[in-house]
């Protein structure tokens, strides 16, 4: 066999291979047999298939992205207390300057931030839900509304439970 005939051999395998992945795969995404468990005994949905992602929103992903917006709306009235119950009992905020634990604390270091910063508002820019474990990452810009007219890009993870509260907002200046 000269060098040439060698060179297209490897090249046919390569390529018998690569159609072969692409057949293997093809079939073990399709549940061909679903009477019997599927091919392979697993499905689309199966922890054993590699094809289990979600593209698509599911109730419990638009009902954080609805808690969250619900958040920022509160937020945005400036009302402390209201913001405080949509917390937990033993919900967290943990921010750059303040750390505080219990609806009612947080409550109160918001209502201390809209009297340090009256004219402060948040814009929500996008929200990333993570459906398992019932958490929002969102990217929002803070306006400062001040003279300087400062904007802070801010990232925060709101972590929701069960009932729809938040159990923890971890807040990222940057």
């Amino acid at each position: 066999m000269n060098a040439s005939s060698a060179q297209h051999n490897r090249v046919t395998l390569s390529i018998v291979t690569v159609l072969l992945v692409i057949l293997v795969s093809l079939v073990y995404s399709i549940d061909l047999f679903p009477r019997f468990g599927g091919l392979f005994g697993a499905s689309p949905s199966s922890p054993l298939s590699p094809f289990s992602c979600q593209t698509s929103f599911t109730s419990t992903m638009t009902d954080t992205i609805t808690l969250a917006n619900n958040y920022f709306d509160v937020w945005n009235t400036h009302d402390g207390t209201a913001v405080g119950q949509l917390f937990a009992p033993e919900g967290t905020l943990r921010d750059w300057d303040v750390f505080v634990k219990g609806a009612e604390e947080v409550g109160l270091a918001n209502a201390n931030i809209f009297a340090a910063v009256p004219g402060i508002k948040i814009t929500v820019e996008k929200l990333h839900p993570t459906e398992p474990t019932k958490t929002v990452a969102c990217e929002i810009l803070v306006h400062l509304n001040n003279d300087a007219k400062e904007v802070l890009k801010v990232v925060d993870i709101i972590e929701f439970n069960s009932d729809g509260k938040i159990t923890a907002i971890r807040a990222y200046k940057g």
